[in-house]
């Protein structure tokens, strides 16, 4: 899921720089390996755009902190997009959207959210979120998206993007199968840009008997 994700953003027509933040600290050289590989003889412009960046941090809201602060700080940027590596049928045409709004206006912000409760994505123009961890704070996936939302709501304008089923548990796996059935037989047709292939063979692959009832 996370190559696919990642060969998804070669197809966003717009100048941006690819983060690839990994965990632990020091499994570097495994990310690259999985990573640049596959994608060298493909597009090597795009593989020698990508930086590679540790999670600093002992808990998840930590290192998602520095996340944000590695690109504004770092590499001075204006404005920065964080998404999952579960969410690799997310076409481009939707993180192009997500950029045009934070492009629009500096005091914009842009939430995607999940089926489940939580977001795939989460984009802004501040310098980096002091308070994040209060979105993060409850064990209930299904408070964070409320819980982000208040909080960005007190410092921007936050725009929703649409739904996204991502895949937290087995049952996900079911509902993402039958999407990217859809985006094949879309994309075989020309409608859509981007089909995570590599996503699908695995998911067959695991569960090949998993059906949407």
């Amino acid at each position: 899921m996370l190559l696919d994700t990642i060969m998804g953003l070669k197809f966003i027509p717009e100048k941006f720089v690819p983060v690839i933040t990994y965990y632990p600290e020091h499994a570097n050289s495994t990310f690259e390996e999985l990573i640049i590989d596959p994608l060298i003889h493909d597009n090597s412009e795009f593989v020698s755009s990508l930086h590679f960046v540790p999670q600093i941090g002992q808990k998840f809201t930590d290192r998602f902190k520095n996340a944000f602060k590695y690109v504004f700080q770092d590499l001075k940027l204006s404005s920065a997009l964080i998404i999952g590596s579960d969410t690799p049928h997310i076409q481009p045409s939707l993180l192009l959207t997500a950029i045009h709004i934070l492009q629009e206006n500096s005091q914009n912000s842009v939430l995607g959210p999940s089926q489940e409760g939580g977001f795939y994505l989460l984009g802004h123009n501040e310098p980096y979120l002091e308070n994040i961890d209060s979105i993060f704070h409850q064990n209930n996936s299904y408070k964070e998206l409320g819980n982000a939302m208040d909080l960005l709501l007190n410092v921007t304008d936050v725009h929703i993007l649409p739904e996204v089923t991502d895949v937290d548990q087995f049952e996900d796996l079911k509902t993402v199968r039958s999407i990217i059935k859809i985006l094949s037989f879309n994309y075989e047709r020309g409608k859509i840009e981007y089909f995570p292939e590599h996503t699908f063979k695995l998911i067959d692959s695991v569960a090949p008997n998993i059906w949407v009832s």
